[in-house]
């Protein structure tokens, strides 16, 4: 047992002097800023005090878990109950050929007041985002046809493309390296959101509601006389 722990001690003295504090990766802090969420799609109640902005792709597969496995237990506890709400904001990675265009689309079937549907339907066939599928998938959800393909398209002075492209340049800015990635926070007078809370990855539903409650007591505390 002795020569155990020695050598365990021996070793984190070891990764203490190769890996110094000033070298360590850090997780990225907060926001420093209130966080604006104007022309984010919105699942729940907007007039919630708590809110959840996720940058999300729709080819991650991690995205994807977190979209089949995660958010119905959140919705049902938190979003649907006018707890909180999710604003969505894309960040689709370069690595994953089909992510930029089925943002694209998901705009465009939010044109149409069909983007939960689409964001339901596209983390649901994530091997299946080519553009002739997502135009299959426009018909089946019931879109007008033609007007999703002429979004689709870009005609409208690219309108979609650069929503998306806004999207990403905010994830940047706020460090993100990948997705998907969680911002809680609470709402402001003027309806941005000042973010207490960062989760990053597939998080366990489990995690995420205990985040959720503390960024809800810090909402009832700030209403309550707290800043």
């Amino acid at each position: 047992m002795v020569i155990v722990v020695t050598l365990t001690v021996g070793s984190l003295v070891l990764w203490d002097r190769l890996n110094p504090p000033s070298t360590r990766r850090s997780a990225p802090p907060l926001p420093s800023e209130w966080v604006g969420i104007e022309g984010a799609a919105i699942r729940g109640d907007r007039a919630a005090d708590v809110a959840v902005i996720l940058f999300s792709e729709f080819q991650c597969p991690f995205c994807g878990t977190s979209a089949r496995d995660v958010l119905p237990e959140i919705d049902r506890q938190y979003f649907d109950t006018g707890k909180a709400f999710l604003a969505f904001r894309h960040y689709p990675l370069a690595i994953h050929a089909n992510a930029q265009k089925a943002a694209e689309a998901a705009e465009c079937a939010g044109n149409q007041m069909k983007f939960w549907e689409f964001h339901d339907w596209a983390f649901q066939h994530q091997k299946e985002l080519d553009l002739k599928n997502l135009e299959l998938a426009a018909k089946s959800l019931g879109l007008d046809a033609a007007r999703f393909a002429t979004c689709l398209a870009g005609d409208a002075a690219g309108e979609m493309t650069n929503k998306v492209k806004m999207d990403v340049t905010s994830a940047e800015a706020f460090g993100i390296a990948g997705t998907p990635a969680w911002f809680l926070g609470v709402v402001q007078g003027d309806g941005r959101v000042k973010v207490t809370e960062r989760l990053q990855g597939a998080v366990p539903v489990i995690e995420l509601q205990k985040a959720l409650d503390r960024t809800i007591e810090a909402a009832r505390a700030q209403v309550g006389g707290g800043s």
